[in-house]
């Protein structure tokens, strides 16, 4: 199935699309002095040709290393491929699947899985009856959004430069010019290590716009922690399940408060597939039940176990679609809380501590507990945080 997918996107509409992406973050909106004219040129010649989605996603990819901006290019093409497929029918939970897959290609952080996902999901839509519709009005919204900026734009013509920057200045959620170019532990699975966008209640946001309101619902739950709301509660699956619930219900209802129901990879990770999350998680509380009262009866290396295990066993797992990281940091603050010690720092803070961190978490994968007993340790021994 061949469609002009691109070509509602000008090259006018590009740049102001990573203009408005630039401007909440008070990131540097110029252009690279090695890539942004290439880039112009290639998308120029082939955005309003027609082929296949395929195709067209891989143009995005290409101009996104190519690095036309000084920052977030990633998350600019992937804007674009998102928005093109946004228009095709597809049942919702396709959609968004294929919105992910797409937007991981152009960012180049795609596994081999999910580029054979994407192939499939091609094929099938090439299948489409209503294949000839599933482009009607492609980008018109985003484009018809920038109208001002286009109509300035002679045909033919690039808009006015945005100046000369070298690409190498500049971060992109991580991704420094070329999407390749990454050398984080294969275990960093932070939000800002790649492009990532979220589908939600409040239209599609990138992570660095959900991260301040998904940090106030936290911010509730964590104050019901310290404020003992959840003391009489068992250490069952209901308990993760809620506290997922009240950090993204209303921004992803579709799937908070729920085990996953997709496979996903974890850095060099693979969680078990969607099937077994509901048993492992059931084995998860169990285990902790059973490891509770010698855990706390005093604090001692079973308490530093206890904690290790609780925090590697449910990273390793990866319950929810999103925000793991999020559900089990509340779900230790209440643990410290029923052991009677102070408040942690919990977040990993500097490349240094990252590595150490996600060095601990790989070998938790492979049962292996002793790296991050060693971070508890240093957890514990370190001065209570201040309260805001």
């Amino acid at each position: 199935m061949k469609r002009a997918w691109l070509q509602p996107f000008t090259w006018a509409v590009i740049v102001e699309t990573n203009r408005q992406l630039c401007l909440p973050k008070g990131a540097l909106h110029k252009a690279t002095s090695d890539g942004y004219e290439p880039t112009r040129q290639l998308w120029e010649s082939l955005h309003r040709t027609e082929m296949p989605l395929a195709e067209a996603t891989n143009l995005c990819r290409r101009c996104h290393q190519l690095a036309p901006f000084c920052n977030f290019n990633g998350n600019t093409f992937v804007a674009v491929i998102r928005k093109v497929i946004s228009t095709l029918t597809l049942p919702p939970v396709q959609a968004a699947a294929l919105r992910s897959l797409a937007g991981h290609i152009v960012a180049g952080i795609a596994t081999p899985e999910e580029q054979r996902a994407f192939e499939k999901a091609m094929e099938a839509i090439s299948a489409l009856d209503d294949c000839a519709e599933a482009v009607h009005g492609s980008g018109n919204e985003l484009a018809e959004q920038h109208r001002p900026l286009a109509e300035t734009t002679a045909a033919g013509q690039s808009p006015p430069p945005l100046g000369d920057h070298s690409r190498t200045g500049g971060a992109e959620h991580g991704l420094r010019g070329r999407a390749s170019e990454s050398a984080d532990p294969p275990r960093d699975t932070r939000p800002d290590r790649a492009t990532r966008f979220v589908e939600t209640t409040r239209g599609v946001l990138s992570y660095g716009q959900l991260a301040p309101l998904l940090a106030e619902r936290v911010v509730a739950v964590q104050a019901d922690i310290e404020g003992g709301v959840y003391t009489q509660r068992p250490f069952e699956e209901s308990l993760l399940l809620e506290f997922h619930r009240r950090v993204a219900g209303d921004l992803v209802p579709d799937w908070a408060g729920r085990w996953r129901a997709i496979e996903v990879r974890v850095g060099n990770l693979q969680p078990p597939p969607p099937h077994a999350v509901p048993l492992r998680m059931r084995d998860y509380c169990l285990d902790l039940q059973a490891r509770w009262p010698e855990a706390a009866v005093s604090i001692g290396d079973l308490t530093l176990e206890f904690l290790a295990s609780a925090e590697g066993r449910f990273l390793t797992v990866h319950p929810f679609q999103d925000f793991n990281g999020r559900v089990i940091r509340l779900f230790l603050s209440e643990l410290l809380r029923r052991l009677d010690l102070p408040p942690a720092r919990l977040e990993a803070e500097g490349e240094t501590e990252r590595a150490a961190y996600f060095a601990a978490l790989q070998a938790a994968d492979q049962n292996d507990l002793r790296p991050l007993i060693e971070i508890w340790k240093q957890r514990l021994a370190a001065p209570e945080p201040p309260t805001a």
